[in-house]
């Protein structure tokens, strides 16, 4: 069944008719090969009872002040502590936790609503305002690396004149449009809009003014084949885009133009795509869509995504040998940041469902096919791991997408069973949730996002899938 299932593609796939007629012919072929046994996921009561062992533990990390303590609890360092990239997936967490108690439970924890507001307005705060040809604009700087002679909690100067990169950044907006959802505050509500409105202005247009401590000007960072850029980075000579032919201090980054696969997933698909759902903005429609079909359209035969950055093309079949290097591989990191763009899109397009099954098979089927045996993706310990659960919402998006009343997907369905069921009982463990706050911020949005696709996004959410 798995692996008939998963080698089947029809050249149109129209309507959900089209889905039920397959999965007949699934059926009946399964009758002659092994049937896959269904695993059984955690109830759905245990899942929420993790996510708010998660949320508590993120609750006392001062994340309103977006510069995390752990005189409470521990953390390892790894995500810093000013990071607002890290520091917004956990604030996405503790807001979806509060949504699903009230939709599934008694009521929201209120203090799990308090801190992923508080942790909104301070992020708003924190926008560094810049001139542009269509101003207001405005950035962030992600909280790294910290400037000299600055100290923590940063703010001002010493927040604006960290990195800008769009692949966190969109991480941390995004996470505006739930604030905007869940606020009934209207003038917290317009702040966040207008700080969303801001960072929209400064992707798609640029600024006329250098931000701090940065050189360079461009008119936007969006490219007409769907990708974003970087941002503001160390350009090598790769591209147009060096940093040696742009005028200013030799050390400083400046505009990253080129695609950047992680970019295009956060800002592009996730932002634009969650800021549509406030605008009606159809600009703000075609670069969310756009930027799901170049994610699509770049991604391997294998159906990795491959992490593309400053011209550099790196995935698991070929990332050795690139000078300057990048980094990387990262194909599950990528692949969960591609996801953040997939499932606002299909959240907010839900017309675009049958061109983004066919379009988005072939990396379920990656997923499906190198999960380990204990039920998660990627090394222990390695980079690449702490920011891999993300890549299970893509399977919650498609069991979402092809399922019906006539059709079940064993196989995917069981491999979301197995990554949750490793998640509740051995999650804590050296995988570095409740220590490590990468993890713990992409493993809390990949249980909320189980239990009811949505939850994690401004969107309204659906009822979980049967059985999950």
């Amino acid at each position: 069944h798995h692996k008939i299932h998963h080698s089947v593609t029809t050249n149109k796939m129209r309507g959900r008719g089209t889905w039920e007629m397959l999965s007949t012919t699934i059926c009946a072929m399964s009758v002659w090969s092994t049937p896959v046994v269904a695993v059984d996921p955690p109830t759905q009561a245990a899942l929420i009872e993790y996510l708010e062992t998660m949320s508590a533990y993120i609750a006392e990390l001062d994340l309103p002040s977006n510069s995390l303590s752990n005189k409470t609890r521990h953390f390892t360092r790894d995500g810093g502590t000013d990071h607002i990239f890290v520091n917004g997936n956990l604030a996405r967490v503790v807001l979806a936790t509060y949504r699903l108690q009230q939709k599934f439970g008694s009521g929201g924890n209120e203090t799990f609503l308090r801190v992923g507001l508080g942790w909104c307005d301070t992020l708003v705060s924190l926008q560094a305002s810049i001139e542009s040809t269509h101003s207001p604009a405005g950035y962030w700087g992600v909280g790294y690396p910290v400037p000299a002679n600055c100290t923590l909690p940063l703010r001002g100067w010493c927040a604006h004149a960290g990195s800008i990169y769009f692949g966190d950044t969109g991480t941390a907006a995004t996470t505006l449009a739930l604030c905007h959802n869940m606020s009934t505050d209207s003038t917290q509500r317009a702040s966040y809009v207008s700080s969303m409105d801001r960072f929209a202005s400064f992707v798609l247009y640029g600024s006329t003014a250098t931000p701090v401590m940065k050189k360079g000007v461009v008119p936007g960072f969006v490219s007409t084949n769907g990708a974003v850029g970087c941002g503001y980075y160390g350009c090598s000579s790769r591209t147009s885009d060096s940093c040696t032919n742009v005028k200013g201090p030799a050390g400083y980054n400046c505009p990253s133009k080129s695609p950047y696969t992680i970019a295009t997933g956060t800002t592009g698909g996730a932002f634009f795509g969650e800021l549509y759902g406030i605008s009606g903005n159809e600009l703000h429609a075609s670069v969310a869509t756009k930027s799901v079909d170049y994610l699509s359209a770049v991604t391997l035969p294998s159906g990795e995504v491959p992490y593309i950055l400053d011209g550099a093309n790196c995935s698991s079949a070929h990332c050795s040998g690139i000078t300057p290097s990048v980094g990387g591989p990262w194909p599950y990191d990528t692949m969960s940041y591609a996801t953040e763009g997939v499932a606002a899109v299909a959240l907010r397009f839900p017309q675009r469902r049958d061109q983004m099954i066919q379009q988005w098979k072939p990396a379920v089927d990656f997923l499906l096919r190198t999960q380990n045996s204990d039920g998660f993706w990627g090394r222990l310990g390695s980079s690449d791991l702490m920011r891999s659960p993300r890549c299970l919402t893509l399977l919650s998006w498609w069991l979402n997408a092809v399922e019906s009343a006539k059709y079940k997907d064993v196989p995917t369905r069981n491999a979301v069973a197995k990554y949750l069921n490793y998640l509740v009982a051995s999650g804590s463990g050296p995988y570095g949730v409740l220590s490590n706050t990468i993890t713990t911020g992409m493993a809390g949005l990949a249980a909320a996002d189980a239990v009811s696709f949505g939850a994690t996004y401004s969107s309204s959410f659906f009822n979980p899938p049967a059985k999950l």
